[in-house]
This record gives C-alpha cells, sequence and structure tokens, in this order.
C-alpha cells in the first residue's frame, strides 16, 4: 500500500524502497524508468497504465500528442480492436 500511494504522489524513491521491502522487481524496474522521464503527464500516464486504468493512460498520451505510446500499450495488452 505504501508503494502504490508513493506512486499516485509520484513519490518514486518511496515507492522504490518500498518495492525492494516486498521483492517486487517490475515495482522496482518501474520506478526506475519513471524516474528518466522528464515530462509528468508521461509518468501519470505510465503509473495510471500500472494501476490498469488503461483508458485514462491512452487519454493522457493523446492530450499530450503520443498516440504512438498508447498504440504501443494497447498493442502490450493485445487489445487489437482499439488498436486498428
Amino acid at each position: 500500500m505504501i508503494a502504490e500511494t508513493a506512486l499516485e504522489k509520484f513519490s518514486f524513491n518511496i515507492a522504490e524502497r518500498a518495492f525492494v521491502k516486498t521483492d517486487d522487481y517490475y515495482g522496482i524496474k518501474l520506478c526506475q524508468k519513471l524516474g528518466t522521464y522528464d515530462e509528468r503527464n508521461k509518468q501519470k500516464a505510465e503509473v495510471c497504465a500500472w494501476f490498469e486504468r488503461y483508458d485514462e493512460a491512452e487519454e493522457i498520451y493523446r492530450t499530450i500528442d503520443r498516440k504512438d505510446l498508447a498504440l504501443d500499450m494497447r498493442r502490450k495488452l493485445g487489445d487489437w480492436p482499439r488498436v486498428v
């Protein structure tokens, strides 16, 4: 819960430490990846995707004019009707 709350508040260092304590490798990699992004909206979209709020993440990608990232997310999910 600490890691999830920290992700929602964009406190990636705290979230990463919480993921380390719970041995969540994918959570650790997510925090490291989010730390490299320079755009806050991109970070927000990735956090939404992490919490399985895919429609919200897609909308954020569209507002920042990154339809390619929205398509990649849907492709990874296997949501082919939305990709088309």
